[in-house]
């Protein structure tokens, strides 16, 4: 049944939701064949759905095959209910299992059809799904940088936890390693020992392997073989006990290239044969391009026992038809390397090397390019061409030296005068410094400054702790990388917190490294092992400390990175204020355009008066409650009927405020749809609905600093007042459609016509709301309770009108103010404005003559019927008139004037059916 198979599907997403993919992935498998035997569009799309949940969570399942099939399926089913969106997601999912199984063409033409559908008309809700999309896309591709650039556009400024910027795990996990590919490798390694440890907390053993597993790679590519089997070895059972065959296969190609780096060729083989036996039997093959061909590339020169079902032609074909940057950039080298070796290098070697340097420099693999450098050096060696070979040799040869000294060929090591990394370093901090100085956006400048940081100095993790100003105990959190703001409140950064003290305190950059008892197990431990930290000053004044630690390695800083950082930090300080005056000057810039902009659009309305007139007790009254409430920032409601001014009293109470200066944004709210209200409210992204074609400012951002008066605020929905009651409890709030936590600090004042105690007991207004806002209640009295003040009122609007009208209109005759006392005023005073602009309007000569009262009140056959009824009956004549059409140019929208969307939303809560017949006569 329909019912049990949504069942299903809920119990799988619950799972996935906490990290349990084995048992959530059963969960789908057995919705999915249950869905095979339905047919119709419902099966369809709940097909579809399960279908995507189920690629979510078998990423690396031992049966790949199985995957596709039902991805297949899906997209054929989604295709006959028109699901385009759908279709787009499952093709990127598709792209990935083929990707899996190596069939690299096919997964990046799947790959690139589906991010196309996708991007081209997707809901703007799933803008971060594609993006993230994206960085596989990027990765799959060899395309290193963009993965980063993505990364560090999503994540926020301070890291919270994982998975961080509410990122899937995988696509943190992928990141991680793309910072390493790109030198960051200290960065990179962290950010998989936290994702490994997370992984193994919440249970998720599959991506705690799956971690384990890339760091050991990571090692491997930085020539410590030894570290690289623990770390694999260490990840080894929850590999086991995940069945993640995808990691299974990975690992096994690094380790049997460890072991033989080692030295222990029997396990080499041993891992390599049962990969390959593993591979045969799922036909699916990890490779690790890279590392399968350094293997064979050993095998060709004897130093690697041969193991059959290994070729480097076939390693190299299948990398250059791969469609991915590393792994061409890498076979071309090979083939280059295959060439000399025969004896026929020269030209066609230059030739192959200049193509791979050319493919990893769009790559970003910063050994992986040196390799392919030093290769191009000793081609030229051979040629007898020794200032060409050094040309490539020195900036290769500094590269490698500056992972692992190791890593620099024997051979190489004579071209170059000194292999000292830091001999250029002051030319690097320069450049590096007049480059931070041209950032504006302080929130790119600070992770420029960790990121530098860490490459220069090798640290793992980094941050940016400020002083406040009036407050010099006050030390925050203001940016980090792989730091999160649970790790400074974990008892292990305690050490590094008295640390960052004391650096504040004496105003001098410390190093410190910590005992091995309190610092873990070095690749494998969790603890610090070592931090350095410099001050951040400018005009003589400390503003903030510049953080740095590793837990991988103890000695991990030198006493010359304290100098070093030292002279970078004067700069960067330099550089951070500058941001922040710019960050300030373009925020109160933008500010003050969009307030001005709103006032000319929405709220320069003509407000005849500045504060009530009036002198009965029942209006003193409301001025003296008003003037008490004004000087404090209390919440006020303001109660009355339609017409008696109480968006005047909000007004009063503003001006009298401390906030007078800033902003008084009104909202309507009774005005506004509510497809809309929220927002007008919180403001809304580009593309995030229909008709969103620009980003909006929301009423509550506007009005930060400043008032915002919600007026009629009884007219709201229940869906809007549970978002309203957030941002009165947290002051946050987020735009339509965006991702970011939004803060505004306002005075809320609020009015309705409504009595809210019976709309609490009805249910029809929440009752926490409710308590919030009647903080201070004003009532404002009806015009026949304060009838004293009408005289007052209709000589203020006389002379108002008059002089607009250019009459001389003086005064009202004592005959004439009888029928304005007389008179009830059920508008209030609203309708005494108009009453005397109209009579304005008709009297002659210097005596003002009161209009017919008896117009004012409702015919007596007339039946009366509610804002809603009339709103109905309207609607439905006008579809009558268009035949039932509500789009186009001559539809029912356009003679309403409002949006089609908006229209359908109306006619659904009026009950008023889109296919009902509305060619027949128009209802009376």
């Amino acid at each position: 049944s329909y019912d049990g198979c949504r069942l299903l599907l809920e119990n799988g997403n619950i799972h996935r939701r906490e990290f349990n993919d084995e048992k959530a992935r059963l969960y789908y498998d057995k919705a999915l064949d249950d869905l095979r035997n339905l047919a119709g569009s419902t099966a369809d799309s709940l097909f579809v759905e399960a279908t995507l949940e189920y690629a979510k969570v078998s990423t690396d399942c031992d049966n790949p095959n199985r995957v596709i099939s039902i991805l297949e399926e899906a997209i054929s089913r989604a295709g006959s209910i028109g699901d385009k969106d759908s279709i787009g997601f499952l093709k990127m999912h598709l792209g990935k299992s083929e990707w899996l199984r190596s069939r690299y063409q096919e997964a990046l033409t799947y790959f690139k059809q589906g991010w196309e559908m996708t991007r081209s008309g997707c809901d703007p809700s799933m803008e971060k799904s594609i993006t993230i999309f994206g960085m596989f896309f990027h990765y799959w591709s060899g395309g290193y940088r963009e993965v980063v650039s993505i990364y560090e556009a999503l994540v926020p400024d301070v890291e919270d936890r994982f998975p961080k910027g509410r990122l899937p795990l995988l696509a943190a996990l992928t990141a991680g390693v793309c910072f390493g590919h790109t030198g960051l490798y200290s960065q990179s390694m962290g950010m998989l020992h936290s994702i490994r440890a997370h992984g193994r907390a919440i249970g998720n053993l599959s991506i705690a392997g799956l971690a384990g597993v890339s760091l050991g790679y990571l090692l491997l590519e930085l020539h410590r073989p030894e570290d690289a089997i623990s770390c694999i070895l260490d990840s080894w059972e929850e590999t086991e006990k995940s069945k993640s065959l995808y990691t299974r296969l990975g690992g096994l190609v690094l380790l049997a290239y460890a072991y033989h780096l080692a030295g222990d060729q029997k396990r080499a083989v041993s891992c390599l044969r049962e990969y390959l036996e593993i591979s045969r039997q799922s036909r699916m093959t990890v490779k690790y391009s890279a590392v399968m061909l350094l293997i064979c590339q050993a095998m060709e020169e004897e130093v690697f026992p041969r193991v059959e079902g290994l070729s480097i032609d076939d390693e190299i074909r299948y990398s250059l038809e791969s469609g991915n940057l590393l792994m061409k950039g890498v076979a071309l080298r090979h083939k280059a390397v295959m060439l000399r070796n025969a004896g026929s290098g020269g030209e066609n070697g230059l030739t192959l090397l200049q193509q791979s340097i050319s493919e990893l420099e769009k790559c970003g693999h910063k050994i992986e390019l040196a390799k392919s450098k030093v290769e191009m050096a000793r081609e030229y060696i051979r040629m007898g061409l020794e200032k060409k070979a050094v040309e490539y040799a020195e900036p290769a040869a500094r590269a490698l030296y500056s992972f692992n000294e190791a890593l620099v060929p024997d051979d190489i090591r004579p071209l170059i005068r000194e292999l000292c990394y830091g001999e250029n370093l002051l030319e690097e901090i320069l450049r590096l410094g007049r480059e931070l100085t041209t950032i504006r956006d302080y929130r790119e400048l600070s992770r420029s400054i960790i990121s530098t940081i860490n490459r220069i100095t090798g640290a793992e993790r980094g941050a940016i702790f400020v002083v406040e100003e009036n407050d010099p105990e006050k030390i925050v959190l203001k940016s980090s990388k792989n730091l999160t703001a649970e790790d400074i409140a974990s008892p292990d950064f305690k050490g590094s917190m008295k640390l960052i003290r004391q650096t504040v305190k004496t105003g001098r950059g410390r190093i410190k490294e910590f005992d091995a008892q309190s610092a873990g197990h070095g690749v494998n431990g969790s603890s610090i092992q070592s931090c350095i930290c410099v001050p951040l000053t400018i005009r003589n004044r400390l503003t903030g400390v510049l953080y740095h630690d590793n837990r991988l390695f103890r000695s991990a800083f030198k006493k010359s990175d304290l100098e070093v950082l030292n002279y970078f930090a004067a700069q960067a300080a330099i550089a951070m204020d500058n941001a922040e005056a710019w960050e300030a000057f373009r925020c109160l810039f933008e500010q003050k355009h969009l307030e001005k902009e709103h006032y000319e659009k929405e709220y320069l309305e003509t407000i005849h008066f500045d504060d009530f007139v009036g002198k009965s007790p029942a209006i003193r009254k409301v001025f003296a409650q008003a003037e008490k409430v004004a000087g404090t920032d209390t919440t006020v409601l303001i109660r009355g009927e339609t017409g008696v001014g109480k968006e005047l009293v909000a007004r009063s109470i503003h001006r009298h405020s401390s906030r007078e200066d800033k902003p008084f944004i009104r909202v309507h709210c009774s005005a506004l749809p509510e497809s809309l209200i929220s927002s007008e409210l919180f403001g809304h992204e580009k593309g995030a609905f229909t008709g969103a074609t620009t980003r909006q400012i929301g009423r509550f951002e506007l009005a930060n600093g400043g008032t915002i008066f919600l007026d009629e605020i009884g007219d709201i929905s229940m869906e809007v007042q549970v978002k309203l009651l957030r941002v009165l409890q947290s002051r946050e709030f987020e735009r339509v459609g965006g991702g970011q936590t939004l803060q505004s600090d306002f005075r809320l004042l609020a009015a309705t016509n409504r009595n809210l105690e019976e709309e609490v007991e009805a249910g029809r207004f929440r009752r926490d709301l409710y308590y919030r806002l009647n903080v201070f209640p004003i009532t404002v009295p009806r015009l026949q309770d304060r009838k004293e003040d009408i005289p007052i009122l209709a000589h203020y609007f006389l002379k108002l009108y008059a002089n607009k009208c250019n009459k001389s209109l003086d005064r009202i005759p004592l005959q004439e103010m009888e029928k304005l006392l007389c008179y009830d005023w059920p508008g209030n005073v609203r309708e005494l404005e108009n009453v005397i602009e109209r009579g304005v309007i008709l009297s002659n000569g210097s005596f003002y003559l009161v209009p017919d009262l008896e117009n004012e009140a409702a015919p007596p056959n007339e039946i009366l019927t509610s804002l809603k009824e009339n709103e109905r009956n309207h609607i439905l004549r006008v579809l009558h008139h268009t035949g039932g059409k509500v789009a186009g140019p001559k539809g029912a929208a356009a003679i309403l004037d409002i949006h089609p969307n908006t229209l359908f939303s109306r006619m659904k809560k009026l009950g008023l059916s889109r296919k009902a017949n509305y060619s027949a006569k128009e209802p009376a």
